[in-house]
């Protein structure tokens, strides 16, 4: 018998009741929705199973820039939280000007919304810099920050070596024995 109870959650006041065509990531989208957070739509997608990781992209970035074999590789282990930020992709802008902090509280308003107490989270760029805002002002709701290619201030920061760069530009078009070594170096200092 198929399990299709998830298909509920869809019809919970919070969330729209349209439906929505897959992402382009993958066919094993198990979820997606919009739910209203603060002064927005939050376009989101859920799937995987185990503890929540919730993944935020960088500038201009959307759910869908996340490379699908990253993706699925990671939904076998985790249950995937994917979202597009305020301007981006399918979630909404109310047309002023955005702070770090203001996609910090979107971000947890999203949890919130979701009944996410807790998640590992991982951001990669801009999406760090959210995320390290998140780990800043709401440690408790962080079991693991991920930090990827990111900074801690725009000018005073540390940079990513160009090979991180070239690793994350060239991962989709990488061999699968390639994506070990890539997520290595992604995730793990070279001391490490």
């Amino acid at each position: 018998m198929i399990d299709n109870s998830w298909k509920r959650t869809l019809l919970h006041p919070e969330f729209k009741k349209t439906a929505r065509r897959r992402s382009a990531l993958s066919d094993i989208a198990e979820m997606m929705a919009t739910v209203k957070v603060n002064d927005i739509e939050i376009d989101y997608e859920l799937r995987g199973q185990g503890f929540f990781l919730v993944m935020i992209m960088g500038f201009a970035g959307n759910m869908q820039w996340w490379p699908p074999a990253l993706v699925e590789t990671l939904a076998n282990h985790y249950r995937l939280l994917l979202f597009d930020n305020r301007g981006t992709g399918k979630t909404t802008s109310n047309g002023w000007c955005y702070s770090i902090q203001l996609m910090a509280k979107d971000t947890l308003g999203l949890m919130d919304a979701l009944g996410i107490q807790q998640a590992h989270i991982l951001g990669v760029s801009m999406g760090g810099m959210i995320a390290q805002e998140i780990a800043l002002n709401d440690p408790e709701r962080v079991r693991q920050l991920v930090l990827g290619f990111t900074a801690c201030g725009f000018w005073s920061g540390a940079t990513m070596s160009p090979n991180l760069v070239n690793l994350w530009l060239d991962y989709s078009t990488r061999a699968e024995v390639r994506k070990r070594r890539f997520l290595t170096n992604l995730f793990f200092h070279e001391l490490f």
